[in-house]
């Protein structure tokens, strides 16, 4: 049976994913306070390790590249669907508790840039080292997500503190792309989805996005408003 803590914490986490309570507009609504905050850091520097990506072949007329690619990732946002309140789990001694946000799917608009050396064929070989780079934009979608907002509960339990916020990816993703030409677009979406892709890199960068402090105080605020009602 829960505790009262329990009981107080159960109904105020219920009532932060309801946009209307007491028949007015909820200031406390949580997928509000998230949406609100959507711009993820950059992911820079991103190696080509399928070696796939040749930007020398399309850009020179030749195949002499000077080295890999590497990706720039930019001007990222997600969107999150499907937002609702998972159950709150407590430590046996009502110390902590793990509050959960089930997300069917993220999506994540934004920018990628490719940069590659490459070299003039001459009759002795490769000569000159010369950058080259390509950019388009990409859709990624993050299928079965989950926030979760680590907190301790104060004594009595009538407000609580937020430690972190983690986000995980537990779903299989898809990418598309703006243009679809380059022949090493079909690599490149492999470097997106494959283990360890680019999409766990834009995962780790989302949960730097959670840890932004205005975001905790914001939904740290909430929730111990509502402990209060």
């Amino acid at each position: 049976m829960p505790t009262p803590i329990e009981n107080a914490i159960n109904t105020a986490w219920n009532s932060a994913f309801q946009a209307i309570l007491g028949g007015q507009t909820n200031p406390n609504y949580i997928p509000a306070i998230l949406a609100a905050y959507t711009n993820i850091p950059d992911l820079d520097n991103v190696q080509d390790t399928t070696a796939q990506i040749n930007l020398c072949w399309s850009l020179t007329g030749s195949n002499c590249p000077q080295g890999n690619a590497s990706l720039n990732f930019t001007g990222m946002t997600v969107t999150y669907n499907g937002m609702t309140n998972g159950t709150p789990v407590f430590s046996a001694d009502d110390s902590t508790v793990q509050l959960p946000i089930d997300i069917v799917a993220s999506t994540i608009n934004g920018s990628y840039t490719a940069n590659q050396s490459c070299g003039i064929v001459e009759l002795w070989g490769c000569a000159g080292n010369f950058p080259f780079s390509e950019s388009d934009t990409f859709t990624l979608i993050l299928n079965t997500d989950v926030i979760t907002l680590n907190c301790t509960i104060n004594s009595g339990g009538g407000s609580v503190a937020l430690t972190s916020v983690s986000f995980v990816n537990n779903g299989s993703n898809s990418v598309s792309f703006g243009n679809n030409g380059p022949s090493w677009l079909n690599w490149l979406n492999q470097l997106f989805l494959k283990e360890e892709g680019i999409d766990d890199g834009i995962v780790g960068q989302i949960s730097t996005l959670m840890s932004n402090s205005e975001l905790e105080s914001s939904m740290q605020t909430a929730i111990n408003q509502l402990l209060s009602t």
